[in-house]
C-alpha cells in the first residue's frame, strides 16, 4: 500500500503515515528509538594479559578483563642496567632513555659537548 499524502512514507515497525526527517528514513519517531538497527557484534573468548582469566567481549583490541589488571600491567617497573656515558660505570634505571648515572655527570656532560660546539664555531 502506498501512501496517500506524498512525501508521507509507512513506518515498517507500526505501519502508520509518518513525514519523515530524511529521505533514508525507514521509521517514525516512536519506533525508532526501540528498534535495534545495527547487529551485535558476536563475543569472543579471550585469555587477561595480565591473571590470564578467561572473559568475553565483543571488541577484538582489548586484551584486560578489568581496570584493574590493565593497571597492574602497566604500573610494572622493568629494571635494566645501563653504562653510564660520562663515568662507564654501571647504573640500575627504570628509564629507557637514561644516559647518566647522576645529574653532575649529565651537566659535566653537556657542558663539554657545548664547549666542544662553541670552540668549532670561533674558528
Amino acid at each position: 500500500m502506498e501512501p496517500i499524502l506524498t512525501g508521507h512514507k509507512l513506518c515498517k515497525n507500526c505501519q502508520k503515515l509518518f513525514w519523515p526527517i530524511k529521505s533514508d528514513q525507514k521509521y517514525c519517531f516512536k519506533c525508532r528509538d526501540t528498534i535495534k538497527y545495527y547487529k551485535p557484534k558476536p563475543l569472543i573468548k579471550k585469555k587477561c594479559a595480565q591473571c590470564d582469566k578467561e572473559f568475553k567481549t565483543s571488541r577484538a583490541t582489548q586484551r584486560f578483563h578489568s581496570t584493574e589488571c590493565r593497571y597492574a600491567f602497566h604500573s610494572k617497573k622493568v629494571v635494566k642496567y645501563k653504562k653510564c656515558l660520562y663515568c662507564n660505570k654501571q647504573f640500575a634505571t627504570t628509564n629507557d632513555t637514561r644516559k647518566y648515572c647522576k645529574l653532575e655527570h649529565y651537566i659535566f656532560a653537556k657542558h663539554k659537548r657545548d664547549k666542544e660546539y662553541y670552540d668549532f664555531k670561533l674558528i
